[in-house]
């Protein structure tokens, strides 16, 4: 048995009511393994697994009196350090030990019992506490009271009050020193609430007032004494890396200030932001603005725009960069890369002034505003290769921000109430700015009174929410397919050239490396696990390409051989990089060709009737819709209009089930999508989220949606191991049998017009936490026989799909 990373337990913080980061949460906390030996026997009966090894365990556990009750000395850890790994390998997965973020401690504590690796890396442990010291402990306490109080009502009431609530830290990575920014969640599930005094009836109508309340923990706390209730087992803490969209937030609030521009200080945030999501701390940022009257390239702002081919105030003339990557870039209206300046055939001018500045390499996008060029977006590094092809898709989001901040600063007509709103808020959706005008003009107007205030909250009530999701069938399986491939490749290269040194040295420690080489290929042919692909490239890295080196020389065979093998590498990445490469490209060509589409349809939908969008890209793409009268200023809301929007949702869904399948052949990989849409017919509240800068529901009554939301693509048919979403087909998932009847108008329509097959499925889905009594019907797009390259099967789990990559519960 492996033993999981253990980070010693400090005195005195085994009990988390006396530990300092606990500040004022109330209740008592202790470590028990009862909960968790619970769940494993679960396990077991219910999946019918063999369980031996796992009965052997608890059996010896149970047999240990000190192992059966609540823990309060960190000795009883130390001595049975072994089972209490053994019993934990059941919640981290080996698989994912140095990719997962995740630790355990007592419950709602952060002193850490266990942890991954990358979660000590990431968090800086002393004494077994993460050192954290930019966030709000009362908000953090605020956040732990709603998950703990939401625990005591569906452990001792039995009230279904599920509330995953989110922590947002930003940590400087230890080794660039670069900010990373996380969401963490303390998941309490192997948790047990133990009541120490005759608990408090209540009513029905009385819990469902309290699990109103949830979000509001100190108004629960006169009805529910934490002084009754003691909390015994563990805490899975887990943290997920947000850096990326968070710094596209704080770009867009700080380009979206009237001084991002103008002053040295506002310029180096932006600067540093970009360091962060570049993950490079040596980059560089310059802006050049284009002035169409003198056809010149200038600095708007002398001194702080830093553009690397002017000089203060100095212009530089378009005709002066014919033929450079400033010249090619406006000219394909595209960004270009150039890994190593020194490395160019011809160096001129242009080049000669970058490379005085220590920029050797380079990447410049142009700003386009209505097709006309406005300025250019210049990001450099002293190191050659740091920015190369693999960073220019981060660029999506960041080009039209700093388009629309050059041209407002070359038009220079912002007012204090833009200003204003553009400092409290993120970007802002058009449907919704008027609210955000009116709040930011509110606040101005109380200033100017003299009263210290802070923006009005952002609320929209009674509005209708639409959910769909366009996702990459396997994207997981194929991703380890094309590390499996790439990996066994550079094997068998690094093999061949090991032979070749073997038989011009007779080394018997030759041997043994190829019999590693062997055992790493055995092993990868069973399945890659997380953390293969580091520890054979280091293998690799460490021990057979440094033997390269020292043998290149020695023979004009084994140097033509290592020479073939080097030649055979990614010239930047230094490492097999061809099915991984094609993967990312196939990835990201669909949910190109999906977001652009969403675009081009939603400002369509935009004229039918105004509303709310938003969507995300990950391993495919999701996008939230929220309609009703709140959110318009002086319009009347018809369910007509609601109505239209769902046969347009699920028209669209059916046009990009087509459109992808038309993509795979002109894709590497030729991946498949699943398209689904959630039903939900009552309308709910919406807030804008000051800390998250996002739109969220409002309201513990509503919380269930979000949790649908984040669940459901991973939804069984009950009963069975078959997946909801299918490729080829649309999957509408609802709970009342009415929210279905008006689909079943829309899927008889788009029938007519073609675009669904006759046959309409109709399934129940197995229960998800949470959440359950779901349904959904599944109707089949009509993919025209010589449009479709490849047959549409049901895709089910197999049984030991998982073996390699999960833990056992949890």
């Amino acid at each position: 048995m492996k033993h999981l990373d253990t980070i010693s337990i400090p005195k005195n913080k085994l009990n988390t009511q006396e530990s300092e980061i606990q500040y004022s949460f109330p209740f008592k906390s202790r470590i028990s393994f009862l909960p968790l030996i619970e769940k494993i026997k679960n396990t077991i009966h219910q999946s019918g697994i063999n369980g031996d090894f796992w009965k052997g365990l608890i059996n010896t556990v149970e047999s240990i009196p000190e192992l059966m009750q609540p823990i309060d000395d960190e000795s009883v850890i130390k001595k049975h350090r072994f089972l209490i790994d053994a019993l934990l390998s059941s919640v981290f997965s080996f698989a994912g030990n140095n990719t997962e973020i995740k630790a355990t401690g007592s419950p709602f504590g952060f002193d850490i019992l266990y942890a991954t690796p990358i979660f000590k890396e990431i968090l800086s442990m002393e004494n077994g506490i993460p050192q954290i010291t930019n966030y709000d402990p009362v908000q953090l306490n605020e956040k732990k009271l709603s998950i703990a109080y939401s625990t005591i009502l569906k452990q001792i009431y039995g009230v279904e009050a599920s509330l995953m609530q989110t922590f947002l830290f930003t940590i400087p990575d230890r080794k660039t020193k670069l900010n990373r920014h996380y969401h963490i969640e303390i998941n309490p599930d192997f948790a047990r609430v133990i009541p120490t005094k005759p608990i408090k009836p209540f009513s029905p109508q009385e819990l469902s007032e309290l699990q109103k309340k949830l979000l509001n923990p100190d108004e629960i706390r006169h009805d529910i004494d934490p002084n009754y209730f003691e909390f015994q087992g563990l805490s899975m803490i887990q943290a997920v890396d947000i850096t990326e969209p968070t710094v596209l937030s704080l770009l867009k609030d700080e380009l979206l200030k009237k001084e991002a521009l103008q002053s040295v200080r506002h310029f180096r945030k932006l600067e540093s932001s970009l360091k962060d999501m570049f993950r490079l701390p040596d980059l560089k940022l310059g802006l050049v603005a284009f002035n169409p009257n003198q056809n010149t390239y200038e600095n708007a702002s002398p001194a702080i725009w830093n553009s690397f081919i002017t000089q203060d105030s100095r212009e530089v003339c378009s005709m002066d960069l014919n033929g450079c990557i400033y010249d090619q870039s406006v000219r394909q209206n595209q960004p270009i890369v150039i890994e190593d300046l020194t490395a160019l055939d011809h160096i001129g001018e242009i080049e000669q002034c970058i490379l005085q500045k220590n920029i050797k390499n380079i990447l410049v996008s142009p700003l386009m505003d209505n097709g006309e060029i406005i300025g250019m977006l210049e990001l450099g590094s002293p190191n050659p290769g740091d920015l190369n092809s693999y960073s220019i898709p981060k660029l999506e989001d960041i080009i039209p921000l700093f388009t629309n901040a050059v041209k407002r600063k070359l038009e220079d007509i912002s007012t204090e109430v833009e200003v204003i709103k553009q400092k409290e808020f993120t970007a802002i959706h058009p449907t919704v700015a008027w609210k955000f005008n009116q709040a930011a003009f509110n606040l101005k107007k109380k200033r100017e009174m003299g009263i210290e205030a802070e923006i009005e909250p952002i609320i929209f009530e009674d509005v209708y929410p639409l959910f769909g999701q366009s996702d990459i069938r396997g994207s997981s399986q194929e991703r380890n397919n094309s590390i499996q491939k790439d990996l066994t490749e550079q094997l068998d290269l690094s093999k061949n050239v090991i032979q070749v040194i073997q038989n011009k040295t007779q080394l018997p420690l030759l041997d043994e490396i190829l019999f590693r080489i062997k055992k790493h290929e055995l092993h990868i042919q069973e399945g890659v696990n997380a953390g293969d692909e580091v520890s054979i490239l280091d293998f690799i890295k460490n021990e057979i390409e440094t033997l390269f080196e020292y043998f290149k020389d020695v023979d004009p065979e084994i140097h033509q051989s290592i020479q073939h093998y080097q030649q055979s590498l990614d010239p930047t990445l230094k490492i097999i990089y061809k099915q991984r490469k094609a993967f990312e490209q196939s990835l990201t060509k669909i949910n190109e060709k999906v977001s652009t589409y969403l675009d081009f349809e939603e400002a369509r939908a935009q004229k039918m009737f105004p509303h709310y969008f938003e969507k995300y890209k990950t391993d495919g793409v999701e996008y939230n819709i929220y309609i009703g009268e709140s959110m318009l200023k002086d319009r009347k809301f018809n369910p007509i209009y609601l109505e239209n929007m769902r046969l347009w949702q699920l028209e669209i869904m059916c046009n990009i089930a087509l459109k992808t399948e038309k993509l795979k052949p002109f894709l590497p990989i030729p991946l498949s999508t699943t398209q689904l849409i959630l039903v939900h017919s009552s309308p709910l509240s919406i807030r804008f989220r000051q800390d998250e800068k996002q739109f969220d529901v409002d309201g513990a009554y509503n919380i269930r949606y979000e949790i649908v939301k984040k669940r459901i693509d991973k939804a069984y048919i009950k009963g069975t191991k078959e997946r909801l979403t299918q490729p080829g087909k649309i999957a509408i998932v609802y709970t009342r049998d009415k929210e279905i009847e008006e689909y079943k108008k829309h899927i008889e329509f788009l029938q007519y017009k073609g675009l669904l097959e006759s046959e309409i499925e109709y399934l129940e889905l197995e229960e998800l936490q949470g959440a359950s009594g779901l349904k959904a019907i599944r109707v089949r797009v009509h993919l025209p026989a010589e449009e479709s390259t490849v047959a549409i099967q049901n895709y089910t789990l197999p049984e030991n799909d998982t073996k390699h990559f999960e833990p056992l519960v949890g």
